[in-house]
């Protein structure tokens, strides 16, 4: 009966099983391994994509940022200065700062390019361009000068004297130069300048161009002198540009002339 024992070697039976648990976990290890592999490798992949996308991205923003054109960088608006209505008065957002009784009229305006500006004196001060009420108005006798169009305060000269005689020949480059320019300051690219006519002779000049407007931050005084503009409009595309001098320094760059009074 002993040798019925046989059977009983079903311990070893269990025994011989363990090697067999020890296959399964050896062939999770192996799992796992190929796993951390793939997962590496992948996330390797992963990465590169993400970097590829964020450096495109970047480079489409910074062309993007430099190629777009500026805000209102359109073409070269023109405007005209009114400042009566039919009866007389003046029109918003100009009005009197100024009254004369006594003055002068006695040629045409050498600021402006409007043949209807005249070119005036009250006491020791000259007043260019001044322009008379229209004729349908009552008192149609009375002349509004301003220094410029964003120069809201008028001189007023009530019936001015007419001394005048043939117009005086303007310069040359002011047959076809504007009285009044807007530029956007190619040093500060956020800045606008409202730039006027330097009136007289004796104009200083850079290569034979003369300094034809002298320039101003519309933010500040009209007294203090941001730069100059200088030479003829570059009028080929419709974006008129225009040099301009910084005061203070001796660089001269292009600047984008944004509107124009004649």
């Amino acid at each position: 009966m002993r040798s019925g024992r046989a059977p009983g070697s079903g311990g070893s039976d269990t025994g011989s099983g363990t090697p067999g648990g020890n296959g399964q976990g050896d062939d999770t290890r192996s799992r796992w391994q190929r796993f951390r592999s793939w997962s590496a490798e992948n996330v390797k992949k992963l990465i590169g994509v993400a970097i590829v996308a964020f450096v495109g991205i970047a480079v489409q923003q910074a062309v993007t940022r430099y190629t777009a054109p500026n805000p209102g960088s359109g073409p070269t608006k023109v405007h005209y200065l009114r400042l009566f209505d039919e009866e007389g008065r003046l029109l918003p957002p100009f009005k009197e700062g100024r009254r004369h009784e006594k003055a002068e009229c006695f040629t045409g305006a050498a600021g402006t390019l409007d043949p209807n500006a005249w070119r005036c004196i009250a006491g020791n001060e000259i007043l260019d361009p001044c322009w008379y009420k229209p004729y349908s108005a009552p008192d149609n006798n009375v002349v509004a000068c301003v220094s410029s169009p964003w120069d809201r305060n008028t001189v007023i000269l009530e019936t001015p004297e007419w001394r005048g005689g043939s117009f005086d020949p303007r310069p040359t480059d002011k047959l076809t130069q504007p009285w009044t320019i807007e530029i956007r300051n190619p040093f500060k690219h956020k800045q606008n300048l409202h730039c006027v006519w330097v009136q007289g002779t004796g104009v200083q000049e850079i290569n034979g161009m003369r300094l034809d407007w002298a320039c101003y931050a519309n933010d500040q005084s009209s007294t203090r002198v941001t730069g100059y503009a200088l030479g003829l409009l570059n009028r080929s595309h419709p974006l008129n540009t225009v040099l301009f001098a910084p005061a203070g320094s001796s660089e001269v760059r292009d600047a984008e002339v944004t509107a124009i009074w004649p």
